[in-house]
């Protein structure tokens, strides 16, 4: 998961490709325990969360895990974009539930 990075002048270690993934798999998670946590939250305030219930079952339903064979993305996402594009909606509703609760 790290390498030695001084001898291609990068410093003392360098992290792998591995690693990145592992915490941005850290940070999905925490995204999505954050928004169904809104989306409850929402519910008992009476306020109307179906859009973000809506983008969470969306990328609940993005990667089915377990997988057949994790090794071969391309088999289970063949469209990494919409990876990107369900991160950022799941944000943009963090966002606005949190926004709507303050109120």
């Amino acid at each position: 998961f790290i390498y030695p990075g001084t001898p291609i002048g990068a410093g003392p270690l360098v992290a792998s490709v591995r690693l990145k993934q592992a915490r941005e798999g850290v940070e999905d998670f925490e995204f999505l325990h954050l928004l169904e946590q809104l989306i409850k939250e929402a519910g008992m305030a009476g306020l109307d969360a179906g859009e973000a219930q809506h983008v969470m079952d969306e990328a609940i339903t993005l990667v089915n895990i377990p997988c057949a064979d994790g090794r071969y993305t391309t088999q289970y996402m063949p469209d990494p974009e919409l990876l990107a594009d369900i991160r950022h909606r799941v944000a943009l509703k963090i966002e606005e539930l949190q926004d709507n609760l303050r109120k």
